[in-house]
């Protein structure tokens, strides 16, 4: 899922930090990890067996995962199912969901300072992510933010001709992006944020349809859950 060899190139650095951001909120939506070294060194203990140095990054996380969930120990229950699927039927689910030669975007518009809040474009190639990138890859040509709605076809078209086709592209406001984190419904605040202008799919495959919708559905089951499981 993530070549050996990943490359990275037009990530900004206030951008990659940002994204840091973003990545954190959806992990801890997911659930809880390990935190302290006790754990974290137990965790590692459990899963060594299991890890080898050429394995895949994304197999060894749920490797991690799936010892984790046998140790006892709290880990992303999303997580630690997708550890019990054998690797090469996610790999499987993968390609099916993502063709080659294609990217993944993301992108974040700060509308109070007219400028990219931040921004992610992932190429897949021979069945991994080969390429981590980002507004920067095009320089002049990247998202003019003033009018981001109005120049998404340009850019998407500037992407296809750098980089690569667009499989699936997701462009928020800032505030919007941030909502969204937070928000303990997200595809109900997805919808809100579409209605409002804030949120722009485009495209959008029909194919991720289902994964999304399932991810909100874990996601609000957490939720509903967690009253439950505060009181035990």
């Amino acid at each position: 899922m993530l070549a050996p060899e990943l490359a990275s190139a037009g990530v900004e650095p206030e951008h990659w930090a940002r994204l840091g951001r973003v990545l954190a909120a959806v992990a801890a939506r997911l659930g809880p990890w390990p935190t302290s070294p006790e754990a974290l060194a137990r965790l590692l203990e459990e899963a060594a067996p299991g890890l080898r140095a050429d394995m895949d990054p994304i197999a060894q996380l749920l490797a991690l995962a799936r010892a984790g969930a046998a140790a006892g120990l709290p880990v992303p229950p999303a997580l630690a199912a997708l550890g019990r699927a054998p690797f090469l039927l996610l790999q499987a689910a993968f390609d099916r969901l993502w063709p080659d030669g294609t990217t993944l975007v993301l992108y974040a518009v700060d509308v109070d300072l007219d400028a990219v809040w931040t921004s992610l474009v992932l190429r897949k190639e021979r069945g991994d992510v080969a390429l981590l990138g980002g507004d920067g890859l095009l320089g002049e040509q990247g998202l003019r933010a003033a009018r981001w709605r109005e120049d998404v076809p340009r850019l998407l078209g500037a992407l296809a001709g750098r980089v690569g086709p667009a499989h699936a592209a997701l462009f928020f406001t800032r505030d919007g992006l941030l909502e969204l984190l937070a928000a303990p419904r997200p595809l109900a605040c997805l919808a809100r944020l579409r209605a409002r202008r804030e949120a722009l799919l485009t495209p959008w495959p029909w194919r991720l349809a289902a994964p999304l919708a399932l991810l909100g559905a874990v996601l609000r089951a957490r939720e509903l859950l967690r009253p439950h499981e505060g009181g035990r």
